[in-house]
Parts: C-alpha cells; sequence; structure tokens
C-alpha cells in the first residue's frame, strides 16, 4: 500500500512540475491575451496581467484611463508578435499593432513587452 501511494505521489508532483514548466515556458501567450485584451478593449483584465511591482507604479484608474485615450485617438485592426527573447524567468516579447487612426489613415506602432515569472507564472511587467 505504501508503494502504491509512493507511486501516485510521485506522479502527481510531476505532472504538477509538468504543467508549471509548460505554462512558464510560454511567454508568447502571455503577451497574445494582453493584446487581445488591449484589442478588445478590456482595459481592467489587462490589469489583472500586471506583476504586483507594476501595480505599485500604476493604479488601476491610470492604467485604464491611458488606453481610453489611446482607444479615443486609434483602432488596433491587427497586432503580430516580432521577436520573443526570453531568459528564463524574464522575457521581451515584440509587438507590432496595425492602427487605424481616427480621423485620419493607417499607421503602425511598434512596442515592447517585459514579463517575469513571479508567482509560477508569466506577469506583465508594466
Amino acid at each position: 500500500m505504501k508503494k502504491i501511494t509512493v507511486i501516485i505521489l510521485i506522479y502527481l508532483v510531476s505532472v504538477q512540475f509538468g504543467l508549471a514548466f509548460a505554462q512558464n515556458n510560454h511567454p508568447e501567450q502571455t503577451a497574445l491575451a494582453y493584446l487581445s485584451l488591449w484589442q478588445s478593449g478590456d482595459y481592467s483584465a489587462m490589469y489583472d496581467m500586471l506583476s504586483e511591482q507594476s501595480k505599485n507604479y500604476v493604479s488601476r484608474t491610470e492604467f485604464i484611463a491611458w488606453h481610453q485615450e489611446f482607444r479615443d485617438k486609434y483602432i488596433i485592426e491587427r497586432f503580430e508578435i516580432m521577436a520573443v527573447e526570453n531568459q528564463g524567468q524574464r522575457a521581451r516579447v515584440e509587438y507590432r499593432l496595425d492602427l487605424t487612426e481616427i480621423g485620419g489613415g493607417p499607421k503602425m506602432k511598434n512596442g515592447l513587452i517585459r514579463l517575469a515569472i513571479y508567482t509560477g507564472h508569466w506577469e506583465i511587467d508594466y
């Protein structure tokens, strides 16, 4: 009975470790989710993806206000990940936004998302 319990425990730990490793190994997926929320206008959910350190830097109200001002000037037509630099516990994701300026024409904006693993998963360092 002890042997079966130990085998089950080892299996559960390895599954949990594998899931955590898989989740932590993809900063690009976190960046894509963040950009998707930006495009859809869910700024509160974007804020929830920020690290606690970033939330100490910018309040939810300030964060949402800045993104609403951006939305009042531009429509995000599409976005694209240009490059991902994974440095273990930290990552950088370069992206491009294809925009339409309100009352104007097409624009393009390049940007950088910094990410870090703080609480077992990738978070945005704003």
